[in-house]
């Protein structure tokens, strides 16, 4: 991020990339599609991980205040739309240091989108815990309903 008048932070510049994507994996609730908050911004990754059995997307995330504000929230309910999956977004929050500050904002969307769960503290806030259901049959539901996702 280098965003004019604001902060600068690269994550590559102490962050090693990843070399290949991990399919999804089988738990109580759901096959699981796993990413980081920098994913977020790649649809291909959400369709990548659906295609692949996922019918619920994760994504630990530390999005900085200034981005998180704007684009945390409606590019996690896009990445629940786009695969019809759940999408359980923990966020860190909180000052981490004097360089690194988190948004927080932890939810929890259904595959239509909607917000179930939301975590209410900004990068000022505490941690919290969030509790959802997580219906399979919502997910298998709704991608009947929408012949042009069981092709994506």
């Amino acid at each position: 991020m280098d965003q004019a008048d604001g902060p600068t932070m690269k994550e590559s510049d102490s962050v090693e990339r990843g070399d290949q994507i991990l399919q999804p994996f089988d738990t109580v609730v759901g096959k699981i599609g796993s990413a980081i908050c920098f994913d977020l911004r790649f649809a291909e990754l959400a369709l990548h991980n659906k295609r692949n059995g996922a019918t619920v997307l994760i994504y630990p995330s530390a999005f900085h205040p200034d981005t998180g504000c704007v684009h945390w929230k409606p590019l996690l309910q896009s990445r629940a739309i786009e695969s019809l999956c759940y999408v359980i977004a923990a966020g860190q929050v909180g000052v981490h240091n004097e360089k690194r500050t988190s948004w927080g904002h932890s939810l929890v969307i259904s595959p239509w989108g909607e917000v179930l769960q939301e975590a209410s503290g900004e990068w000022h806030g505490e941690p919290e815990v969030l509790i959802a259901d997580i219906d399979q049959g919502l997910v298998d539901e709704k991608r009947k309903g929408l012949p042009q996702a069981r092709r994506t």
